[in-house]
């Protein structure tokens, strides 16, 4: 989450970041984190034990 938080401060709204994770716990963490701080979760999907997230910058500052 800290390094999804630092890269999503370091981008311009409207950009994507692509988040690849093996944590099942983030199923939840990733969607409340959006919703936190203003971003929106555009995609997430799983292949190979692996869940995949499409955040997308939110005009507020994550």
């Amino acid at each position: 989450m800290l390094k999804a938080r630092k890269a999503l401060n370091e981008m311009a709204a409207g950009q994507r970041l692509h988040l690849i994770v093996t944590d099942p716990g983030a199923n939840k963490d990733i969607p409340a984190f959006c919703k936190m701080t203003g971003n929106s979760l555009v995609e997430t999907s799983e292949a190979n034990g692996k869940i995949h997230f499409i955040l997308e910058k939110g005009a507020s500052n994550a």
